[in-house]
């Protein structure tokens, strides 16, 4: 996978209410690693998100223990059933590629999509960037699902839209591959999953499968909207013309009323 996920947490502490996590930060960010899991295990044994999430960066990385990459998953999953983005987000990569986890693309998927339709508390949307991300890739390179460029155009769409030079990349590359209408729908799903917060499945559960009759109707429908389109555009192209063509005319009587006005004036001289 070209693109490594870095989970480097920036925790906003100025909320917390205990002491204990604020010195565990503190110890953390200092390097003093064994003070802060000793401020940290407590609070990630009673259910606390953040400390939960911390641990399993210290696991990942060998940070003041020893590197596990299965305690690490097991404390980021335990955040992620929470509803921690970036726990989830991480989830989604373990089971991808199988980092203390069977590996399991379907698995992978669910939480990428979970994910997804949550803006990071810590990073200001670069963790949910990266899940929309990984999903254009599931769906490019048929992980967990059939291969649609048209879902995986979408996915790649909107996290190029929130700034991914990658995606953007990425989806330009799928356009060489894909038919006009294609590209449109795409495009047309891709604005509606905005508008719905990134809750994006039911847009495209039925034409995930190219030989679907949902996916012919959807094409259709595209095509519909550009003919209508079209047909405004000429429409305002006709009348603008006939308008011009009127204000001519008028013009010209105009002109036909002065010059015969003149002729009476002149005879009657």
């Amino acid at each position: 996978m070209k693109k490594i996920l870095i989970l480097v947490f920036l925790i906003l502490i100025s909320f917390k209410s205990y002491a204990d996590f604020n010195s565990g930060h503190d110890a953390y960010e200092d390097g003093d690693y064994a003070t802060a899991l000793r401020e940290w295990q407590p609070l990630a044994k009673a259910g606390d998100i953040d400390a939960q999430a911390m641990l399993g960066q210290m696991y990942l990385y060998g940070e003041g223990v020893p590197k596990d990459e299965e305690i690490s998953s097991k404390w980021f999953k335990l955040a992620a059933s929470k509803g921690d983005s970036v726990s989830q987000n991480f989830i989604g990569v373990a089971y991808e590629l199988g980092i203390g986890v069977t590996q399991n693309y379907k698995i992978a998927l669910r939480w990428y999509k979970l994910s997804a339709e949550k803006k990071d508390r810590y990073t200001d949307d670069q963790i949910q960037m990266d899940s929309l991300y990984y999903l254009g890739n599931m769906y490019k390179y048929g992980r967990g699902v059939p291969i649609n460029s048209i879902v995986a155009h979408m996915w790649f769409n909107i996290a190029a839209s929130l700034g991914d030079n990658e995606s953007t990349k990425i989806k330009r590359e799928l356009e060489i591959k894909m038919d006009s209408n294609e590209i449109l729908l795409a495009k047309k799903l891709a604005k509606q999953c905005k508008l719905l917060n990134y809750k994006c499945a039911k847009l495209y559960e039925d034409i995930v499968a190219k030989n679907d009759a949902k996916y012919s109707e959807a094409i259709r429908n595209v095509q519909i909207e550009q003919e209508q389109l079209k047909e405004k555009k000429k429409f305002k192209v006709e009348e603008a013309e006939l308008e011009r063509i009127l204000l001519i005319l008028k013009k010209q009587e105009a002109k036909k009323k002065v010059e015969e006005q003149k002729r009476v004036a002149d005879a009657k001289k």
